[in-house]
């Protein structure tokens, strides 16, 4: 029972992601969400055959069907790490009674909120503040039914106010305001010990990387290479949700 459970919640994460794909990409290009999937390069409708999550990238080579172009690697790695992320999320909830389920929905929206904002930073090094607000939001009302209370709402401000100095004091050359916001998200969803962890785990592994970046490719990337660190601060609450991570 319980891997039919996991199959189910990884496949439902696969078509969640194909669906956060259209969000982040059409986001702020007037697009809209309406209207049927398109090949970017030569306008053809795609069937349903082209859209199976993450096996119809892998069954067509990575390339359009009609004109042969090749299509992003960022589709089914959305797909499989959403997949991946749902199910990582239901396994705090195990075992599910009826009253967790409506939770583990919420649980999953907030994932979904992360990875689009994660796609989207990566893609256009920004936060969009319509994702963020709702995260915010959604933080905010977590806290405000918790005995600690102020304590977390102290923490996600402290956290938000850090960032925004160095936002502040750096004229926007070293971070962005968007990631101030989307700290304070993490403060309000975490606890105070896990909140710091997230973050801590964010920044060393956004070093790590960046770091490795220097090696690998040093004579395209360079000091002043812009980052975009929502991704990792994404990658880090997910870590301490869902592994119950501490650095303490």
């Amino acid at each position: 029972m319980e891997l039919v459970f996991s199959v189910f919640v990884i496949l439902f994460g696969t078509i969640i992601g194909s669906f956060l794909n259209v969000v982040a990409l059409r986001h702020n290009t007037g697009m809209g969400l309406h209207g049927r999937s398109k090949c970017f390069s030569c306008g053809t409708t795609l069937t349903w055959k082209e859209l199976v999550p993450v096996l119809s990238f892998f069954v067509q080579g990575g390339k359009c069907k009609t004109c042969r172009s090749s299509i992003s690697y960022q589709y089914p790695i959305v797909e499989a790490v959403t997949g991946a992320t749902f199910w990582l999320v239901a396994q705090t909830f195990l075992p599910l009674s009826a009253g967790g389920v409506p939770l583990l929905v919420l649980a999953w929206i907030i994932a979904s909120l992360f990875i689009v904002i994660s796609v989207h930073d990566l893609r256009h090094t920004i936060i969009p503040d319509e994702f963020v607000g709702v995260l915010v939001f959604f933080g905010l009302i977590r806290a405000l039914t918790l005995e600690s209370r102020w304590e977390i709402i102290g923490t996600g401000l402290l956290l938000a106010g850090f960032f925004a100095a160095i936002w502040h004091f750096s004229h926007g050359r070293a971070m962005g305001l968007g990631d101030a916001k989307l700290t304070l998200a993490i403060g309000w969803f975490l606890d105070p010990v896990q909140a710091f962890t997230a973050v801590t785990l964010a920044v060393w592994i956004a070093a790590a990387v960046g770091i490795g970046m220097l090696v690998a490719r040093h004579s395209t990337i360079t000091m002043k290479t812009e980052m975009p660190f929502g991704p990792f601060l994404a990658l880090g609450m997910l870590i301490v949700y869902a592994f119950n991570f501490s650095l303490l």
